[in-house]
């Protein structure tokens, strides 16, 4: 009812000729508004909300007042590509929301907060496609004692992304993405799996030389059961001996809640676990 009401003011005289509108998720919709500038969309978007304040809802006269807010993002044709706007807008619509009923926020590329926002909404949109794409790779890094620099005691296992044109992008933007968009249990199982798919084929030479490989994990994953029941399982399957390797919980995103220590230690009699926060 609320939607159908809303939609039926995106047309003349409230919108321009040649408006492009789309119902894109739930109560949101995408506005395509052809030659005009940030505060004209504003002044728009103005208009809408006088609009719906003024919607009466038929026979429900107790129904709350009825608002909007909206996030405007500028788009140039010969600037970025329609979808990274797409993305800013809807970034700042949901800083608009987080402030209040009734906002309107516009897209400001000096802005520190939405600088940073913006970069971990596009790292989570890059990240995704990279595990679509399997693009992920993993690097390792030796683990010597200070006694004996030459010989390494293990590696830890690090992922990385590689860009198209073959950089590597910044771990820490990886990170501050999957974080802010709750896909860390998605990358410690991708990690896992590769992992695992890696160093099977070698665990019987890993094993003579008594070599461990660390595996960095989330605190959300290792204190998930299902998390460490997948681990358990795959590591059976790549049958290497338990003491060849270790996770550690090195990243954000660790549990606080009571009773869980039992169940993030529970896995430990399969191999090491170490938890170590930052």
């Amino acid at each position: 009812m609320v939607i159908a009401t809303f939609a039926r003011l995106l047309v003349k005289p409230l919108l321009p000729e040649g408006s492009l509108v789309a119902r894109i998720e739930g109560a949101k919709f995408l506005l395509m508004v052809p030659d005009v500038d940030g505060e004209q969309a504003a002044r728009i978007a103005m208009n809408l909300q006088t609009e719906l304040e003024q919607v009466e809802i038929k026979d429900q006269q107790d129904f709350p007042r009825l608002t909007v807010s909206c996030g405007i993002a500028e788009y140039a044709l010969a600037g970025e590509p329609i979808d990274r706007t797409i993305l800013s807008a809807d970034m700042v619509l949901r800083m608009a929301k987080d402030r209040g009923r009734s906002r309107i926020e516009i897209h400001q590329s000096n802005d520190a907060s939405v600088i940073r926002r913006k970069d971990e909404d596009f790292a989570a949109a890059d990240l995704r496609e990279a595990l679509r794409s399997n693009r992920l790779e993993l690097f390792t890094q030796p683990i010597v004692s200070l006694r004996d620099r030459k010989h390494p005691l293990g590696f830890e296992l690090l992922l990385r992304l590689r860009n198209e044109d073959g950089s590597m992008d910044d771990p820490g933007r990886l990170l501050a993405g999957a974080q802010r968009h709750q896909m860390l249990p998605l990358v410690d199982r991708y990690v896992v799996d590769k992992a695992f798919s890696i160093l099977a084929p070698h665990r019987e030479v890993l094993a003579r030389q008594r070599l461990t490989m660390a595996i960095n994990v989330s605190g959300q994953s290792i204190c998930d059961p299902e998390f460490a029941e997948h681990f358990t399982q795959e590591l059976k399957k790549s049958k290497a001996a338990a003491g060849l390797h270790r996770r550690r919980s090195d990243r954000t995103g660790g549990s606080g809640e009571p009773g869980q220590g039992r169940r993030c230690h529970a896995p430990a009699a399969r191999g090491r676990l170490r938890h170590r926060d930052r």
